[in-house]
C-alpha cells in the first residue's frame, strides 16, 4: 500500500482508509473474543436471547472483518494467519470457550512456576537462616551465654550483670 505520506492520489487514501476500517474492525473482534459465562441452573429467555445477540454480533464482525481481508489489494501485515483463528473463534463459541481455557490455563501454570520458584528460594533462605542460627547457638555455647537446652545460662548473666554494677 502507498500510503506513507499525505501527498498520495485518491486510491492511496481509499486503501488507508480501508485498512484502519479493517484495524477498528479487528480490534473490535478482538475485544469480543471472551466468551462469557452463562448459568447452566438458570436458563432462561433472557439469557438465551443474550447470548444469542453475543453469537450474532461475533458472527458479523466476523464477516466484516473477511470482507475487509478481501478489499485490500496486498496482504495487511503477518498477522492474517491471528485474524483468521480471531473469525474461527468468534463463529464458533464452544471453541472460544476451549481457546479461552486453554489461555487461563497456560497463565495459571505460569503463576504457579512463579509460586514454585519463590518457594524454594524461600527454602533457600530458610536453610540458610538455619545455618545461621546453629552457628550462633555453637558460639553462644561456646562463650557459655546458653545452655544444651538454649536458654540463658544464668551463672553467665549474673557474672555480666555486676559488672555493670
Amino acid at each position: 500500500m502507498k500510503y506513507k505520506d499525505n501527498k498520495g492520489d485518491e486510491d492511496d487514501k481509499n486503501e488507508f482508509d480501508l485498512y484502519l476500517e479493517y484495524r477498528e474492525v479487528v480490534g473490535e473482534l478482538e475485544n469480543n473474543v471472551r466468551f462469557e459465562e452463562y448459568h447452566n441452573d438458570n436458563h432462561n429467555e433472557y439469557n438465551e436471547y443474550d447470548k444469542a445477540q453475543i453469537l450474532q454480533k461475533r458472527g458479523g464482525l466476523a464477516e466484516e472483518v473477511e470482507r475487509l481481508r478481501a478489499k485490500c489489494v496486498e496482504k495487511v501485515s503477518e498477522d492474517d494467519e491471528y485474524i483468521q483463528k480471531l473469525c474461527w473463534i468468534i463463529r464458533h463459541a464452544p471453541y472460544a470457550k476451549y481457546n479461552e481455557l486453554c489461555s487461563s490455563r497456560k497463565k495459571l501454570k505460569s503463576k504457579i512456576f512463579e509460586h514454585e520458584a519463590t518457594l524454594v528460594k524461600m527454602q533457600d533462605n530458610l536453610d540458610q537462616i538455619e545455618l545461621d542460627a546453629d552457628r550462633a547457638y555453637e558460639d553462644c555455647l561456646k562463650a557459655g551465654l546458653i545452655t544444651k537446652d538454649g536458654l540463658p545460662n544464668d551463672e553467665t548473666m549474673l557474672k555480666a550483670s555486676c559488672k555493670y554494677y
